[in-house]
């Protein structure tokens, strides 16, 4: 796997990730048979887990080569930010930060997808990190991952970040929001959702629902 993601992702990277307990933190958000759609699922990270706990997972990408690694699934080639499948699920999951790059569009996205009484968890940098982020590098399985934070005009976070496998290397640049809470409810609040609260000890992960709720 050499090839990267309309977004620039590199396949072979998010392939290596593991999930870290993800699935399960969103399932103890669900009921135990909602359906799910999965946006920007990437290489199945999430959907892969959310599966083997019992959901019925549609997972939608822009990257053909990252579903082609999607197992037991129904998926889709789409770009999340205009998608519409004239259908709605329990539960929509949004994760890496999608919300940060085009906050208006996923969350309408969202929106679109959600049952009334269903809910929409995603995933944002962590606001007090991304209003001031400092150099780092971890180990999460076999990828090294390096950040280096760039010169930004307020309200923004821009980076370059460099994953490491193996005897590869790939470089991808980070420009988005700061989606705060306050950003976050008013975005939420134009595409008809509400906001919820985090569920996560860094304040990444946030649930909301439809504002009829």
């Amino acid at each position: 796997m050499t090839g990267v993601a309309p977004d620039g992702s590199p396949v072979a990277v998010f392939a290596a990730l593991p999930p870290r307990g993800l699935p399960e933190l969103l399932h103890a958000q669900m009921e135990a048979d909602d359906t799910v759609l999965d946006l920007g699922c990437g290489a199945g990270r999430l959907a892969h887990g959310l599966v083997s706990l019992g959901h019925a997972v549609t997972a939608v990408d822009a990257s053909q080569e990252m579903l082609d690694l999607v197992l037991g699934c129904e998926t889709v080639c789409a770009d999340v930010y205009a998608l519409d499948l004239r259908r709605r699920f329990d539960a929509v999951v949004a994760a890496s930060h999608l919300v940060n790059d085009w906050p208006e569009a996923l969350l309408s996205t969202c929106a679109r997808h959600v049952d009334p009484d269903g809910i929409v968890l995603v995933q944002r940098y962590a606001p007090d990190w991304a209003s001031d982020p400092e150099p780092g590098e971890a180990q999460v399985g076999d990828v090294v991952i390096r950040v280096a934070p760039l010169a930004a005009p307020p309200g923004r976070i821009v980076a370059d970040v460099t994953y490491l496998l193996g005897d590869e290397q790939w470089e991808q640049r980070i420009d988005a929001l700061v989606l705060d809470d306050a950003a976050l409810e008013q975005f939420a609040a134009r595409a008809g959702l509400g906001v919820v609260g985090t569920f996560d000890e860094f304040g990444e992960w946030v649930r909301l629902r439809t504002a009829s709720r």
